[in-house]
C-alpha cells in the first residue's frame, strides 16, 4: 500500500523534490548519497535507481483530463500482473513508484539507439501479453 502525502510539488525545485522523497521514503540513508535527474525525476541512492517521481501537469501526458484516468487504469492492470513498478507514495500533484530500471526511451517517441531489436521486442511482448479483461 502506498503512503500518502499532502505536500504539493508542482513548480518546486528538483532539490525540494529530492528532499521530499528522501524524507518520506529513504530517511535512513544519507541525503548526499541520493540524486535526482530533473528531466524524469529518477531518484537514485548511491548510483542505483530507487524511485521514479512524477509531478503532474506541464507535459504531453497531461493535456487532456481523461489522460490521467487512462494512465491510472492501465498502470493498475499492469501492476496486477507485476508488469509495472509498485506505487510508493502519492500526493495531490505527484506520485512516486519503485524504480523499474533505467529507461529504454531516448525521448517520448523514440527508443535509445543502443537498444537492440531483441531487447525492444522482449519488452513490448511482455506488455502486449498483459491480460485486458
Amino acid at each position: 500500500m502506498a503512503l500518502s502525502s499532502d505536500v504539493k510539488l508542482v513548480g518546486v525545485t528538483a532539490e525540494r523534490i529530492l528532499q521530499t522523497v528522501h524524507a518520506a521514503l529513504y530517511a535512513s540513508v544519507p541525503l548526499d548519497s541520493m540524486a535526482i535527474k530533473e528531466s524524469s525525476y529518477l531518484v537514485s541512492q548511491a548510483g542505483t535507481a530507487v524511485a521514479m517521481l512524477k509531478v503532474t501537469g506541464g507535459s504531453i501526458l497531461h493535456t487532456h483530463p481523461a489522460t490521467g484516468k487512462w494512465i491510472t487504469a492501465a498502470t493498475g492492470v499492469l501492476r496486477e500482473v507485476n508488469n509495472a513498478p509498485a506505487m510508493l507514495l502519492s500526493g495531490p500533484d505527484f506520485y512516486a513508484e519503485a524504480a523499474a530500471g533505467t529507461s529504454v526511451m531516448k525521448d517520448f517517441f523514440h527508443f535509445k539507439d543502443d537498444c537492440t531489436a531483441a531487447e525492444i521486442a522482449t519488452l513490448l511482448a511482455r506488455f502486449h501479453s498483459t491480460p485486458t479483461a
